[in-house]
């Protein structure tokens, strides 16, 4: 059997009888009733404000009232509970009237017997909607947890500097909840302290050096040490107990006094009263608290409470991290310098642009009045300077020193550091020049690669100045790198020379290939420049960019390799070919294909060899390509190619005229040759005549 469930019902009915036989169902039904009848709008009202109800029951014919009259009032007073209707008599369009009108339901006074499946519909129905709301805010209530904690993420994120990410944080829990106390405070694992970070009293920041750190309490007393020790938030909503007896927290009363320990009695009720106190933790490490105090009993929501909790794990992250960068940049202020430098030499292939930006850098870091890079001519033992920065004259930068001889010299044959507090007392012959500067004291650092000394830094001061072992180890460092970038570039130079070397062979050899082509196929002499050159003209024509045009030439001059392997009685042959002899002719391309594919350096030059007797039309050979999908460089070379050989004499023909020749390529745009194409070249050769052979 079925638990009873309690119900308190409100039931508007003029006859006592009903309401007692409607009550008489429900509890047949397992129901136990609290219920109270009213029969007038005056009671009706006055009941739905003053009582507490789950149910109302009410007829729709009253002497004085009706259903629709008490269903507005209770629409109204916006009640979460079931209003049925029960009526003795009931049409259709008045039913749906009421249920549009915000009744749950209506039962007939002659089947009673559905009431009270009516009511648990109902009830259930209105506790399903309760939920989804409860559940509705609950969803809401995370993603504005989400969306906050997300916002101070980003907003932190930004932020470098301790007090600025402790005053971002307070302003932004300031901005959900009534602060009238804030707190950041740390926990020194290592001496067993807790130290005041940021606190703010109504909207005044304090010194923190009127906050001494506080010993972690070993007793249980104190709400920072609780939360420190356990790693769980606290809530108080009244803090003021928990201070008494505690040594080991301080107060601060609405005067902003700060007290230590326990308030007086006359001042405990000017103390903050509430509060909230959050970990926070970094890597499950309790290594702070966060806390809120409200002079307010019970100042805080439980929303407040779990939203501070998550707003404490992102604050805990930021600050973390800064406390992480601060101490990091100690160390990488005396690094920061170097690796600028480093990037932008390393950045750099040319000897001269790196020595420059190397003075440059060390004239700002080293604070040097004037500095300066000789490099080293090992052919010739000799130093020449090749840099300098901040000289009032050129007379320095311009000497050249024999290894031994000078200062640079000196430091090149002893490799080694040379520090010379007051350069007057040098015997050197350089010392006039150094007062001409009014150079006081002088650095020289020997420049060494891979054991070599590449040249000198030197660097000049027009006061005492010296530097400390930190910026020594710094100088030696630099030194170093730059060294290693002097050596990188002149390494770069002498293969960027040995690369044009070998290109300009590479392209000296195709030419050649090209050349013995022209003598084995004599009627073609002069053939293979002509095509080559104007295919050059007209991709620059078309705007293809350089590096391409490179590949396209040696395309060019090699287009008929493949006929090489033609035999004479048919590449000589002076009248026409036959099919046969035609179809080993169109043999050339694919050999070329064979031939050059294997070499990686001509891999980017085979599409004018391999395709240029492709067809816009797709009719050429060897693959029968249309349109578009035939390279641009091969339907650049197919134009060229016919106009030079329709242009040149034949052994078996006399040359076309300029203009037989343009009729033809305009006849045959769009069959033969790529349209686009066409008409550029037609424009390129009307511009400049003397291009191509009348």
């Amino acid at each position: 059997m079925m638990p009873s469930q309690s119900l308190r019902i409100l039931i508007l009915e003029d006859d006592l009888l009903d309401a007692e036989l409607a009550i008489l169902k429900l509890e047949q039904d397992g129901f136990s009733c609290d219920w109270q009848r009213v029969d007038t709008r005056a009671s009706f009202t006055d009941c739905l404000e003053n009582g507490d109800y789950d149910l109302v029951l009410a007829d729709y014919n009253l002497p004085s009232f009706d259903g629709l009259g008490a269903l507005k009032i209770f629409v109204e007073k916006a009640l979460d509970i079931p209003f049925i209707i029960v009526s003795g008599n009931l049409g259709e369009e008045i039913a749906v009237e009421t249920l549009r009108s915000g009744a749950t339901d209506y039962v007939l006074k002659d089947r009673l017997s559905s009431l009270p499946p009516a009511v648990r519909r109902a009830l259930d129905e209105k506790e399903a909607q309760r939920q989804r709301r409860e559940d509705e805010k609950k969803i809401k209530r995370l993603l504005q947890h989400q969306l906050a904690v997300n916002t101070l993420s980003i907003s932190l994120g930004e932020l470098r500097e301790l007090e600025d990410i402790y005053q971002a944080i307070f302003h932004y829990i300031g901005n959900m909840m009534d602060i009238d106390t804030f707190i950041l405070s740390f926990f020194d694992e290592r001496t067993g302290l807790i130290h005041a970070g940021y606190v703010v009293t109504d909207g005044v920041v304090h010194n923190i050096q009127n906050f001494p750190p506080i010993p972690l309490a070993l007793n249980g007393l104190g709400t920072q040490s609780q939360v420190i020790r356990t790693g769980k938030p606290i809530y108080f909503s009244d803090h003021r107990e928990a201070l008494v007896g505690s040594s080991t927290e301080y107060v601060i009363t609405e005067s902003g006094d700060v007290i230590k320990g326990p308030p007086p009695d006359d001042q405990l009720e000017q103390a903050t009263k509430s509060s909230i106190l959050v970990p926070l933790k970094d890597k499950g490490k309790t290594i702070g608290v966060l806390q809120v105090q409200s002079y307010k009993l019970d100042g805080y929501t439980q929303d407040d409470h779990e939203i501070l909790g998550a707003l404490a794990n992102v604050a805990a992250i930021a600050i973390q991290n800064a406390r992480l960068i601060n101490d990091a940049q100690r160390q990488l202020r005396k690094l920061e310098s170097l690796h600028n430098i480093d990037i932008a030499i390393s950045a750099s292939i040319d000897v001269q642009i790196t020595l420059n930006i190397l003075l440059e850098q060390v004239e700002a870091q080293l604070d040097a009045d004037a500095c300066s890079i000789a490099l080293l001519l090992p052919d010739a033992n000799m130093l020449e300077y090749k840099a300098g920065r901040g000289f009032l004259m050129h007379s320095l930068t311009s000497s050249e020193f024999r290894l031994g001889e000078g200062l640079v010299g000196r430091i090149a044959l002893e490799r080694n550091l040379i520090h010379i507090a007051d350069l007057s007392k040098l015997d050197e012959a350089s010392t006039r020049l150094f007062a001409q500067e009014q150079f006081v004291s002088y650095y020289g650092m020997p420049l060494i690669s891979k054991g070599q000394v590449k040249g000198i830094l030197e660097i000049f001061y027009r006061s005492a100045f010296e530097l400390d072992q930190e910026w020594l180890d710094f100088l030696e460092t630099l030194a170093t790198q730059a060294a290693i970038a002097i050596d990188n570039a002149n390494l770069f130079h002498q293969l960027q020379r040995s690369n044009i070397e070998l290109t300009l062979a590479y392209d000296t050899t195709l030419e050649g290939w090209a050349k013995a082509l022209e003598l084995r196929d004599r009627e073609t002499v002069g053939h293979g420049r002509r095509v080559t050159e104007l295919t050059v003209r007209m991709s620059r024509a078309l705007g293809l960019p350089d590096a391409e045009i490179v590949h396209i030439r040696r395309g060019a001059l090699l287009h008929d390799i493949g006929k090489m392997g033609i035999p004479d009685t048919i590449l000589q042959k002076p009248g026409p070919l036959t099919d046969e002899e035609m179809e080993i002719m169109r043999q050339h391309v694919m050999y070329a294909n064979e031939w050059l594919s294997p070499i990686r350096y001509l891999k980017n030059s085979l599409d004018i060899p391999y395709c240029h007797h492709e067809r816009w039309d797709g009719q050429g050979y060897p693959r029968g390509l249309r349109g578009e999908r035939i390279p641009i460089s091969a339907r650049i070379f197919a134009v060229i190619d016919v106009w030079d050989a329709l242009t040149s004499d034949r052994p078996y023909r006399m040359a076309w005229s300029r203009e037989e020749t343009i009729a033809y390529i305009r006849e045959q745009s769009g069959k033969h040759f790529d349209p686009r194409v066409a008409e550029a070249f037609l424009n390129l050769i009307q511009q400049d005549q003397n291009a191509v052979q009348p």
